[in-house]
């Protein structure tokens, strides 16, 4: 029962955004692919399935030297306790084996939430760099770095307003100009 409840509150706590952040509006729309930056998620996601196996590993070789050590058998024939780790061992891989795609699908769900704003800052940086006009950067509810967007959006509106400034040197410029044409 607790571990259910447990569960469904993690589950609805990642729903929670900003809180405590002074961050742009963000758009509701839904993330449609699951990769957005595959080198990125997927290097996560092998290193989480490296995490796993480790562990894997690890409970099956510590499960039988704990058991001995609490119940004081050391008696057992060793065929006889590499029998029962294997029953074991196969119980906790078919539980493993289980989860993981469930662990794994969330990591990537977890990833999108910042390759994502890593992602659409990359395309708006590409936009500016092609003297495109570039909407205000935010990111969807739920993503990471909001105050990246906003710190991203407040630079930007900066170097349009000088941009839009006519500076100096082209005042002097236009006016050489103006001296030779009359």
């Amino acid at each position: 029962m607790c571990y259910a409840s447990c569960i469904g509150f993690w589950l609805n706590a990642a729903n929670y955004t900003n809180l405590g952040t002074n961050s742009m509006p963000t758009a509701k729309i839904k993330r449609r692919r699951l990769l957005i930056d595959g080198p990125v998620q997927i290097g996560l996601v092998k290193r989480i399935v490296l995490h796993w196996v480790t562990f894997l590993a690890a409970v099956v070789v510590v499960l039988p030297l704990y058991r001995a050590i609490v119940t004081g058998d050391f008696a057992t024939p060793l065929s006889q306790r590499v029998t029962q780790v294997g029953i074991e061992s196969a119980i906790l891989l078919t539980l493993f084996a289980a989860l993981l795609p469930y662990f794994i699908y969330d990591t990537l769900r977890l990833t999108n939430r910042f390759a994502g704003p890593m992602y659409r800052l990359h395309q708006t940086i590409r936009a500016v760099a092609k003297n495109k006009d570039a909407p205000p950067l935010s990111f969807r509810e739920g993503d990471y770095w909001h105050t990246v967007a906003k710190d991203f959006n407040t630079m930007l509106e900066s170097v349009q307003e000088r941009a839009a400034q006519p500076s100096a040197e082209h005042d002097t410029e236009d006016l050489r100009e103006e001296a030779l044409v009359s």
